[in-house]
């Protein structure tokens, strides 16, 4: 192919992310037995569990796909890092490689070449990425990094597995220990989600806020998603013992919870006070153990896929999905800084949801058990700062 009719085929595969990530598109996903070779500019993709057949051929991880035979050769093709990805006549997916190609910038002498693969995870925080370093001298010792070099841990040799990893993307660097100089050039790989069912819908006890704690939502929503794992523990003794509270219209949303959940002239807190105040209370629990992951920027998809994998999500929204609008505003008298309220603001336990219908599940501490469209919650949930919440029981047997 020539330089612009790969060009041709990168805008063509950008328009179809577009398609892809408004249709929701996505399919089952198997590990399987495929690779690529890279020589120069050209880059062969080829299957070695698979016949011929109608495959489909994605540059970006699966975002989008071409229709292809397999193998397939592109004669040439521009420097950069693709996350290949085959998708089998019989609709399933291949794990995702990272295929280098052209000159990276680092003195060839100096440079570490790897191969790297991300596996899809099939429960909460079981990706994988699988690193094979070439050029590996047995006589050195090496560092992985996968969030871009801002944090490092030892290489457990030429061939090593990086596990524990939520879906999402990740920036792999290798270098030497002894001469970081010796290094490699910035490799991006995408975990990715487990595809979620078309429609789910959890049995969570449904626990109001009212009469008790008029603006206390959140502690309310935190009261269902314990209750939900046999938690006897009421919003009330969250609210009073574990929430940390400070004056009202005198503090920062973000740190404190601001007033009382008890009193109606009161506003509220953000994700990490919540996660806070579950961690105090579950550490009193001694027989089992809990992880309080707070979640907040990931995208909607990622809370489906939560719900999918039986975990009711605290999550931030507006009240019946109103828009938000610009609040009071006051002074943190711990810090001079203006802090300004977010109209609308409320918080809900995600339940359920179903595609066909187009609508989510919450157990609402206003309202009840209701349904709401999932565009409008998505933009609530978006307009909020993408916040949310999962616990999940670490307790081993």
């Amino acid at each position: 192919m020539s330089v612009n009719e790969i060009r041709k085929l990168l805008i063509t595969l950008a328009a179809v992310v577009l398609m892809c990530l408004v249709c929701g598109f996505s399919v089952s996903a198997r590990a399987s037995g495929f690779g690529y070779t890279v020589n120069n500019n050209k880059l062969t993709v080829f299957v070695s569990d698979g016949g011929e057949g109608a495959y489909k051929l994605s540059l970006d991880g699966g975002r989008s796909y071409m229709q292809t035979s397999m193998p397939y050769t592109f004669h040439y093709i521009p420097d950069g890092i693709y996350q290949l990805r085959v998708m089998y006549p019989d609709g399933s997916l291949s794990e995702v490689k990272a295929a280098v190609v052209g000159k990276s910038g680092i003195p060839a002498g100096n440079e570490i070449f790897a191969n790297l693969t991300g596996y899809a995870e099939e429960t909460l925080g079981s990706g994988e990425i699988s690193i094979s370093i070439k050029n590996f001298d047995s006589s050195a010792t090496y560092l992985l990094s996968t969030d871009g070099g801002r944090s490092w841990k030892p290489a457990a040799g030429k061939e090593s597995v990086i596990s524990g990893l939520y879906s999402g993307e990740y920036t792999v660097d290798i270098r030497r220990t002894d001469d970081p100089h010796v290094s490699s050039r910035s490799l991006e790989i995408t975990v990715p989600a487990k595809k979620t069912a078309d429609s789910v819908i959890l049995q969570v006890p449904l626990i109001k806020q009212l009469p008790e704690l008029p603006t206390g939502c959140e502690v309310t929503s935190l009261s269902m998603a314990l209750n939900f794992y046999g938690i006897k523990i009421s919003k009330t003794v969250l609210a009073d013992v574990f929430l940390d509270k400070g004056e009202y219209r005198a503090a920062d949303y973000r740190k404190v919870f601001v007033g009382d959940p008890r009193e109606i002239k009161a506003y509220g807190c953000y994700s990490d006070v919540l996660v806070n105040c579950a961690e105090k209370f579950l550490e009193t629990i001694k027989t089992r153990s809990f992880d309080v992951l707070n979640v907040t920027g990931c995208s909607a998809e990622a809370l489906y896929g939560y719900v999918d994998m039986g975990y009711p999500v605290i999550v931030w929204t507006t009240n019946k999905m109103l828009p938000t609008f610009e609040g009071p505003s006051w002074i943190d008298k711990d810090t001079g800084e203006t802090v300004t309220w977010v109209g609308n603001e409320h918080c809900v336990l995600l339940t359920g949801f179903d595609r066909s219908k187009k609508v989510v599940y919450l157990n609402d501490p206003l309202y009840g058990i209701v349904p709401f469209k999932m565009s409008d919650f998505e933009l609530r949930f978006y307009e909020l700062e993408q916040q949310a919440i999962v616990i999940s029981e670490t307790t081993d047997g």
